[in-house]
């Protein structure tokens, strides 16, 4: 571990080693301004004293090694063709009883491809039998593949579903996941709406499909039900993926967003830094994302600034934590929100938020990027709230990823004797 410090080149700020002998210098962004901006918001909303001693509300379990997909583009390198291995019910169990003597709210499910796990909707009944708010990601193969899927994993105690969607147009899915299927994920929605299961979709960026952002989100906000959350998250340069895709900061994600018009008058001002709510679940470090706020009105989306006192709520929210006390806090940061004569839209909009709830007024565009593998900023990695359940503890998701592909310690499958 050696010192280092950001340094302001031009309109690039750069990650700097002080060792002598160290790694050259890590561009982290080619937009200065905005990476700044967003700095200064975190100082103002956001608590930079937590460490990794704090309370662990969120995590990330791999349940899984083997996917249904050979996908181009895969961080944790699996494939159907790989012997990929299961995690059993009972070691998923005990990580997350152990995770949540900590704190842990809620647990995000990850492969591989999750719902290959033969016994998934065990693994989800268990987890919700602890009392914790189990969400996925997928691919979306077996959803659209089986339209009761979505039913079952919801009665199980799914709470959520992510759905991997990078893009609309068939020859980049292809160079991406080696498909170019977009129906099937179009499918795949349909099936989630019928069950009245809450979902996302997660947009994987690359060099590749940056340039369809706005259309993504133009698209998503046709929706008849809209997702609560279209995040844009910059590809891992980890597990399997091809050269000259990597490189896409978060500030590039947003300023193709906002230079695509898609939530009418959107600016940089509409930006927050993310809150960080113990109690929610949510603890994606401040540092790491920004969201946008958009409302459906009518035909278009629109900063839903225009109806919610958003900064107020961001700030009343942050570092939220369970108890009557703070719950009184959050209801009261939430009825202060709505902006005179636009009660009835506010509501519309304040019910988007509430957890498992259809969602047809309010969506959040999230963006997202990891720490650089070759800059692991430990001051950030130490206040990072989303960890990796591991099988000896825990480990924040950017030094997992930067330290080896995500495959951790499965155990081989069984075999006949």
């Amino acid at each position: 571990m050696h010192a280092a410090r950001l340094v302001r080149e031009g309109n690039r700020v750069l990650g700097m080693s002080e060792c002598p002998e160290g790694p050259p210098p890590v561009e982290l962004t080619d937009d200065a301004d905005l990476f700044l901006r967003l700095r200064a918001l975190d100082c103002e909303t956001a608590d930079r004293s937590r460490t990794s001693d704090d309370p662990l509300p969120r995590a990330q379990l791999y349940i899984t090694e083997s996917c249904n997909w050979r996908c181009p583009v895969c961080y944790a390198g699996s494939g159907p063709d790989e012997g990929g291995a299961h995690l059993p019910v009972a070691e998923c169990l005990r990580r997350a009883r152990d995770a949540k003597r900590r704190g842990l709210r809620r647990l995000i499910l990850l492969g591989g491809e999750p719902t290959v796990h033969p016994e998934l909707e065990a693994i989800i009944s268990g987890l919700r039998g602890l009392g914790l708010t189990v969400s996925l990601v997928t691919n979306g193969q077996r959803l659209a593949d089986e339209p009761a899927l979505a039913r079952r994993l919801k009665v199980a105690g799914l709470t959520h579903m992510n759905l991997q969607f990078d893009t609309l147009v068939p020859e980049t899915l292809r160079r991406l996941r080696g498909r170019d299927d977009v129906e099937l994920k179009q499918r795949a929605i349909r099936h989630l709406v019928e069950a009245r299961l809450p979902y996302s979709l997660t947009v994987t960026v690359t060099r590749l499909n940056l340039p369809e952002l706005g259309a993504i989100v133009r698209w998503a906000a046709g929706l008849p039900v809209l997702p609560s959350l279209v995040l844009f998250q910059a590809m891992v340069p980890a597990g399997r993926y091809p050269e000259g895709l990597a490189g896409v900061s978060r500030e590039a994600m947003i300023g193709e967003v906002l230079r695509a018009s898609v939530v009418a008058g959107a600016t940089a001002r509409h930006l927050h830094v993310v809150p960080r709510i113990p109690a929610g679940g949510l603890a994606i470090h401040p540092d790491c994302g920004a969201l946008l706020f958009a409302l459906r009105r009518g035909e278009e989306l629109v900063p839903a600034e225009s109806a919610l006192d958003i900064a107020r709520l961001v700030q009343a929210l942050t570092g939220y934590r369970d108890g009557w006390l703070t719950r009184l806090r959050a209801a009261g940061a939430l009825l202060r929100s709505p902006r005179l004569g636009h009660g009835c839209e506010s509501l519309a909009a304040l019910l988007g938020l509430m957890p498992g709830r259809v969602n047809r007024r309010l969506m959040l565009l999230g963006f997202t990027s990891f720490c650089s593998p070759d800059f692991l900023d430990e001051q950030r990695l130490a206040r990072c709230a989303d960890h990796v359940l591991l099988a000896a503890g825990t480990a924040p998701v950017c030094r997992h990823f930067g330290l080896h592909t995500p495959k951790p310690e499965l155990v081989p499958p069984r075999t006949s004797p």
